[in-house]
This record gives structure tokens, sequence and C-alpha cells, in this order.
């Protein structure tokens, strides 16, 4: 496991001037190197999941390294593959400074650790399907490739989830 010495807290409200701005940070980012981002980030639903206490930060040195957000149910990107047996992980954006730092071993020690606690058999999460290094990277930690799809244009999903080709991707915990 990685030895930079990290805790993985719930974000609050109080947080997301800061969670607002490492989105912002990160699509800048990526953009600029050539990568597919959100093109739009619905603020108010990242709220919803701070405030239902579904997104995370990886705190590093008392700094927000990082954040992610757990869902319990994904019925609209997994279909009918959803039977309330896993955990879903959206949204990972790592900090910068961060990067590198192989903080996503710590997010998925974690995210194992938490779907048994709730008695879920896997941790899944999607992913672009152009994006193949992303997708490699997923697979090095064990992560399978399940399926690829396009997202719906439902408005109970939010937008940046919509009209996108996504590879769904499990690890059996």
């Amino acid at each position: 496991m990685n030895s930079v010495p990290l805790r993985i807290v719930k974000t609050t409200l109080e947080d997301f001037p800061e969670v607002r701005k490492l989105f912002e940070m990160t699509k800048t980012h990526q953009q600029k190197a050539g990568y597919k981002v959100w093109e739009e980030i619905d603020y108010s639903d990242v709220q919803k999941e701070i405030a239902n206490s579904n997104q995370h930060k990886i705190v590093v040195a008392d700094a927000m390294a990082g954040i992610f957000s757990v869902q319990y149910e994904d019925a609209f990107i997994w279909g009918v593959r959803d039977k309330q047996d896993a955990i879903y992980l959206h949204r990972i954006v790592i900090e910068q400074s961060h990067q590198g730092q192989r903080l996503f071993e710590n997010l998925l020690a974690w995210a194992k650790g938490h779907a048994k606690g709730k008695g879920r058999r896997f941790v899944r999460m999607d992913t672009w399907a152009d994006n193949a290094r992303l997708i490699r990277y997923y697979q090095s930690f064990g992560f399978e490739r399940v399926d690829e799809v396009t997202t719906g244009n439902n408005p109970e999903l939010p937008i940046q989830n919509r009209n996108l080709n996504v590879v769904l991707l499990q690890f059996e915990v």
C-alpha cells in the first residue's frame, strides 16, 4: 500500500468552494493536456452529494488532495446490472500536486472496506470509453471491464453524466 499518510473523510458544505476549485482546476489541466473532460458540472448536484454524505475527500497533511463520490445504486448507468450489490465510485478528482502518488490505491482499499461493511460484493465505476490509458490504469488495480454503454439523457442523471460513451468497470471484494 502507498506510504503517503492520508485520511478519507466526508466533505462538508464548508468544503464546497475548495471542491468547486478542484473540479475547475482539473478540467483546465485535462483540457490543456488534451484529455476528455466534463463539459459542464452540475454543482447543485455536487452540493446535494455533500449534504447527503455521499462525497468524500482524501486528506494528505491536512490538505484536500482529492475528492470522490460514492453511490449505492446506479441504474441510470449500470441498468439491469444494478442489483444493489455494489458501491459506485464517481467523479474521482486528484489535485495536481498529488498526481503520481497512487492515492487511488488507498481510495480503493477504503472502497473495498466500505463495500464489505455495506454487504456489497463489488466496487464499480465508469469512465470514458475512449480513454484507454485511464482504463488500463484502473485495470492495473484489478478492475475488470464489464461492458461499454452510452448513458441516457434522463434529467435525474447529473448533466456531466448524460449522453456519454463509457466503459463499465468492477472490482469484486
